[in-house]
């Protein structure tokens, strides 16, 4: 699955958080949910890394940019003509810390534009998610990942948490079946 089909398939289970909090900006409370859950993402790719747990490496890469997908929906971006970059030499562990690093760089515009109310300019915004984009394609290349089929691994679970009849909601979002969901992402 490529990135652009990607983030046509997920943004069907994007919340939508201005409901939830009128009383904040609706692309700032979409903004900070897409940055706070690229950082934690990363978090949990480290983990994976550590673990050497290759299933959810990939897992943790298209959770990643299942979050970035929708940054990008929320704020007009497009991805049709985005494609991975070829890998820069890096250690493998060098790969991971700039993939974290960008999800806090793209984190720390949201939270300026959040506390303290700074304009952040769409550009801006895009590049720092094109940084974030490249950097999980060169995690994704140095581990030998498949990052399309991990996207498309992603999907079917999300079929299976967020049935299309349904689409998002907060009660599938907290009662996931973890068990059928593992065994989409090992396919």
């Amino acid at each position: 699955m490529k990135l652009n089909v990607f983030q046509q398939e997920v943004k069907r289970t994007n919340p939508k958080l201005e409901e939830k909090f009128p009383c904040l900006d609706a692309e700032l409370a979409n903004s900070l949910h897409m940055a706070l859950g690229m950082v934690t993402e990363w978090e949990e790719l480290v983990d994976a890394v550590e673990n050497i747990d290759k299933p959810n490496i990939g897992k943790e890469l298209a959770d990643g940019l299942w979050y970035a997908a929708n940054e990008a929906t929320n704020i007009g971006m497009d991805l049709d003509d985005y494609e991975f970059p070829k890998p820069q030499r890096a250690t493998i562990g060098n790969a991971v810390i700039v993939v974290g690093k960008n999800a806090c760089r793209y984190a720390d515009l949201v939270k300026k534009q959040f506390a303290y109310g700074k304009v952040i300019l769409e550009r801006d915004k895009q590049e720092a998610l094109i940084m974030y984009l490249n950097s999980v394609g060169h995690v994704a290349h140095y581990l030998r990942v498949d990052l399309e089929q991990a996207m498309q691994n992603v999907v079917d679970k999300l079929y299976i948490r967020f049935p299309v009849e349904k689409g998002f909601n907060e009660e599938s979002a907290n009662n996931r079946d973890l068990i059928s969901e593992r065994k989409e992402l090992e396919k």
